[in-house]
């Protein structure tokens, strides 16, 4: 027992001497390494390292947000051909309107300021007149309109543009857009801007209109057969000079 006592003491005096032994030499040690100058030079690739990673960091999102604008957001999306709008190769046909003028008396022609007046000289004047809004009218050559009330599309009716409206005899005196004009009864009429409506003045005074898509142009001599009356010359006619 005394021995193993001994034996330890020996063990804690010779741990003893070690460890004043490294006391003495790690002061030496750690003075020779020279920590302070390994710490800057820390410090400075620290410092190094944090301003390139700022660098990257800003050139990532400057190359983020191109490709965002070029190719994700509004630019990205119109040069989408899905989104883009189809631009037309060809100029539309263009549709008739209402007031367009009508092939159906446009192409019989019209009778010349010398032939139209020699109209008041003779009986039985019910060409298809064009009334123009200068107080000027043009006459058919060879057309006109059969009208009959009965069993048509013939209706009662009256042009908004027209203020007055005056039959004498066979004469019928028109006041419409502050001109004047005067035709025949049963002599059809348009008006120059409103061509979709064909008008025709009866006997009785009364005013007829028909749309011109449904009203049907025959011979001058075809429809002067079936007057009802005659009509003797009117020398108050309106022409155009």
């Amino acid at each position: 027992m005394k021995t193993q006592y001994k034996k330890l003491l020996s063990y804690l005096s010779e741990a003893d001497q070690a460890l004043v032994g490294l006391s003495r030499r790690l002061p030496k040690a750690l003075k020779g390494l020279k920590i302070e100058d390994d710490l800057g030079s820390l410090s400075n690739i620290l410092r190094r390292l944090a301003i390139v990673g700022i660098v990257f960091l800003v050139a990532a999102i400057v190359l983020w947000f191109v490709i965002w604008i070029t190719y994700v957001g509004p630019r990205g999306q119109l040069s989408n051909p899905e989104n883009q709008l189809a631009v037309a190769t060809a100029l539309p046909t263009a549709t008739p309107t209402p007031n367009a003028p009508s092939s159906a008396w446009e192409n019989g022609g019209w009778l010349n300021p010398e032939e139209a007046r020699a109209l008041r000289q003779q009986p039985n004047v019910i060409n298809f007149a064009l009334l123009g809004k200068d107080d000027s009218v043009k006459y058919s050559k060879n057309l006109s309109v059969e009208f009959s009330a009965t069993g048509s599309d013939w209706m009662r009716a009256k042009p908004a543009n027209m203020t007055a409206l005056d039959v004498n005899q066979s004469s019928v005196r028109m006041v419409a857009d502050g001109k004047d004009y005067v035709l025949n009864v049963l002599q059809p009429f348009v008006f120059a801007d409103q061509q979709q409506f064909v008008w025709i003045v009866d006997l009785q005074g009364n005013l007829w209109q028909i749309l011109s898509d449904n009203v049907q142009l025959d011979t001058l001599e075809n429809v002067t057969s079936t007057l009802p009356v005659g009509l003797p010359p009117n020398p108050q006619l309106s022409f155009s000079f």
